[in-house]
């Protein structure tokens, strides 16, 4: 963010999406610091210490289904990518994630299909795990 400042004469959010989040970080750092008035070293400490996913959250943004799976089931080596950097896991793991957890909901379900489909997979794993996602619904008890 540093850099961006320095090197970018009037950086704008390039996305309706990236300015929410923008703001929110923002309006947090001078929230934190009781202030009008931010640089970026307290900016890059409050995303250092909370993340970028808490802020994603708090504004509500729109996921893509690959965000939404990655945010539910994202721990461990996964966990600070996106926390972070707001990088979803590879979409094997995420259905991997949703297989295993037989409480998964249909949107769930249907949120780990959509990737798959974009994918256009050819491997027989994949095509096996979107065959199981498809059947879970029907059983699906809440």
């Amino acid at each position: 963010m540093e850099r961006l400042w320095r090197d970018v004469p009037f950086p704008s959010p390039a996305t309706d999406r990236e300015r929410d989040l923008v703001y929110a970080v923002v309006y947090q750092a001078h929230d934190d610091r009781r202030s009008n008035h931010v640089d970026a070293g307290p900016v890059c400490d409050l995303v250092t210490t909370v993340g970028l996913a808490w802020f994603l959250e708090r504004v509500r943004a729109p996921l893509a289904p690959a965000e939404l799976l990655t945010a539910r089931y994202a721990a461990t080596h996964a966990h600070p990518a996106w926390r972070y950097c707001l990088t979803p896991m590879p979409v094997p793991a995420l259905v991997r994630a949703v297989i295993a957890d037989r409480r998964a909901g249909p949107g769930v379900l249907a949120a780990a299909l959509a990737p798959v489909a974009e994918s256009g997979s050819s491997y027989d794993e994949e095509i096996d795990a979107a065959a199981e996602l498809r059947e879970r619904p029907r059983g699906f008890r809440a």
